[in-house]
């Protein structure tokens, strides 16, 4: 069972990919079509603490990250082929948590994030993450 989660903030974003030693950090990799939210996400996440490792707006860039970099975290946007980007994520990276951050509280989506291997649903619409959400991951 995940857990049903919400995020708003707003800020700019790109693309990038880094390799870097990891000493029991907390790391993450990024993956939504609008580069804003690149941005916003992995400056909520610095303030809980998790290093981002990797972002992108392309489903297929974000597994080669995966796979090269190894994070502990996953955020992927469902709408934009972020479901099967969870799943295969989920069966490339064991013990990655995948977090669906979408635009939609539809559901059928919500369903299918959690089935892909999905810990957590955000909606884009919600307050930042506390500490504690961040936590849990």
């Amino acid at each position: 069972m995940g857990y049903y989660l919400y995020l708003r903030t707003d800020s700019w974003g790109g693309e990038r990919g880094i390799t870097v030693a990891f000493n029991g950090e907390r790391t993450a990799v990024l993956v939504d079509p609008y580069p804003l939210w690149l941005d916003a996400v992995e400056n909520v996440l610095a303030k809980n603490a998790v290093s981002v490792v990797g972002r992108t707006s392309n489903v297929e860039r974000a597994l080669a990250l995966c796979e090269e970099l190894r994070p502990g975290i996953l955020v992927a946007e469902p709408a934009s082929g972020g479901i099967a980007c969870i799943r295969e994520a989920c069966t490339r990276v064991p013990g990655l948590k995948a977090i669906a951050l979408a635009s939609s509280d539809d559901p059928t989506q919500v369903q299918a994030a959690f089935a892909a291997g999905a810990v957590a649903y955000v909606v884009k619409t919600a307050q930042a993450f506390r500490p504690h959400v961040i936590d849990m991951f």
